[in-house]
């Protein structure tokens, strides 16, 4: 059985910031993972240039290739990715193979949404369309209760068969497997999928023999059908087989309703490359690196898409100190983060006692105490998050974010504020006590574990947690919060 993990972005924020970037005409790679190390790589280009993407792993590169498992993928992702500029993507998962083999895709769905995956996609596009209707409806009735986005596919990009293929401009000319826009309309009407996945003119790259390390076809797109698919179907569409295109059919695509482009070949090829050269997977890592970083800023052009989008979607996030009456809402941030945030690593017992043993009229205390700093997070009138800073002990006392806002940058946000705090009070190292949860978030900030160490709660239950500290500096505070008076 796959434990539940923690989603890093909020499946609701993620469905509205590709509305979003199809309102703004902004697109959002989505980049294969046919090799393990290269999660790490792709997630370390997102956010060096602040660029959001998808992280995203297929059936075929866990049977063809190195990818191993998706809950491999999903530990790697939580690991290395930045959930402000990623999300985790479970990518083709066939009913019926490249090979022309069924699978058994009900496994596969349910492990992507257990591991946390923000969206899974069926791919039913070699099945008859009431079929693909069928089993594509099936899988946004598995993953929508669970707040899991679904992608679908109607028509059929070419390229991952067994065999060559026509030649392209015969191809593109006959419009074979063209997505049919009526068809397009019936299809999101009876599923109710999220995103759907359209063919007009871009191949998938190959995965086997000699034409996998080749150069692919400089495909093109049809843009004026890709309108009529753009107006029928009235979710955001995905291309399929980004990488060759023409530059100027991208440009194109994108302003007309393509907003997910799926890159493979572009990343895989310099990875295989530059491991065959040098037989290092760090020399390897940064190719891909490279090649997504050219992707993102001179190909898609959308170094620094993650702050426009969270800008749009985020509505009006502020950040304040805490007054009186705060208590009761701080106390339901704190309650519900721990039930249902830190379930996957303590018992139902240690849940319940950890949350006994707060209540609003302790954090109403808090407030008011000139010991103790407590920033909100606030958007829309609602506190979704908080810290507390013991601001004579050089201490963090306690983040929590509301699960319906996980992912969304808040946490670090809290912590780089409290971090300023304890800065202008004189505090050069800066520590805190870590749930085992939160231990991947703290290390990804910069924080070091010392040890465990376990908090005991009423009725002698233990809770282990993890000592952590942090050296500041002044390059660690954000520029509005390095003045006490500057804070909020």
């Amino acid at each position: 059985m796959i434990e539940n993990c923690n989603r890093l972005l909020a499946p609701r924020k993620l469905g509205e910031m590709m509305k979003a970037a199809a309102s703004a005409g902004i697109a959002v790679p989505a980049f294969n993972v046919p090799y393990l190390p290269m999660v790490e790589a792709i997630a370390e280009a997102l956010s060096k240039h602040d660029a959001f993407g998808l992280i995203e792993v297929a059936r075929l590169e866990l049977v063809k290739f190195e990818a191993r498992s998706i809950s491999a993928v999903a530990e790697q992702y939580r690991r290395f990715a930045d959930p402000r500029t990623s999300s985790l993507h479970l990518d083709h998962v066939p009913v019926i193979d490249e090979d022309g083999l069924r699978v058994d895709w009900r496994p596969l769905i349910a492990e992507g949404i257990a591991c946390g995956c923000g969206s899974v996609m069926i791919d039913g596009s070699r099945l008859p369309l009431a079929e693909n209707i069928r089993v594509t409806a099936e899988v946004v009735s598995m993953a929508h209760p669970e707040g899991v986005l679904v992608e679908a596919e109607l028509g059929s990009v070419l390229g991952h068969e067994s065999g060559p293929l026509p030649p392209y401009e015969e191809l593109f000319a006959s419009k074979a497997g063209f997505t049919v826009p009526d068809e397009a309309r019936e299809f999101v009407e009876k599923t109710g999928v999220d995103w759907l996945s359209v063919s007009i003119g871009s191949v998938h790259g190959a995965i086997s023999g000699a034409a996998k390390s080749q150069a692919k076809v400089q495909a093109k797109l049809d843009i004026e059908h890709l309108r009529k698919l753009r107006d029928a179907a009235g979710v955001p569409l995905v291309l399929h087989g980004g990488s060759g295109i023409q530059q100027s059919y991208i440009d194109d695509a994108i302003k007309n309703g393509i907003v997910k482009i799926n890159i493979g070949t572009d990343i895989r090829q310099p990875y295989e490359r530059k491991l065959a050269e040098t037989g290092r997977v760090s020399e390897a890592q940064a190719a891909v690196s490279a090649a997504v970083s050219r992707l993102v800023c001179d190909v898609y052009h959308v170094e620094g898409s993650a702050a426009r989008l969270w800008n749009l979607v985020g509505g009006m996030l502020a950040f304040r100190r805490a007054k009186p009456g705060d208590g009761e809402a701080v106390w339901k941030v704190h309650s519900t983060a721990v039930r249902e945030m830190c379930r996957t690593h303590y018992t139902d017992e240690q849940i319940k006692a950890w949350v006994d043993a707060f209540s609003p009229a302790e954090y109403e205390f808090c407030i008011n105490s000139k010991e103790k700093m407590l920033l909100v997070a606030e958007q829309d009138g609602e506190i979704v998050g908080y810290g507390q800073l013991d601001v004579e002990a050089g201490q963090i006392d306690a983040l929590f974010i509301s699960p319906t806002h996980a992912g969304s940058g808040i946490g670090s946000s809290l912590l780089s504020r409290l971090e300023a705090a304890a800065l202008e009070l004189g505090f050069d190292t800066i520590g805190l006590t870590s749930a085992l949860n939160a231990l991947g978030f703290y290390e990804r900030l910069g924080y070091t574990a010392q040890g465990e160490t376990l908090h005991t709660f009423p009725g002698g239950v233990r809770v282990p947690c993890i000592r952590m500290t942090k050296q500041l500096g002044r390059a660690n505070c954000p520029e509005p919060l390095r003045r006490p008076k500057s804070l909020p």
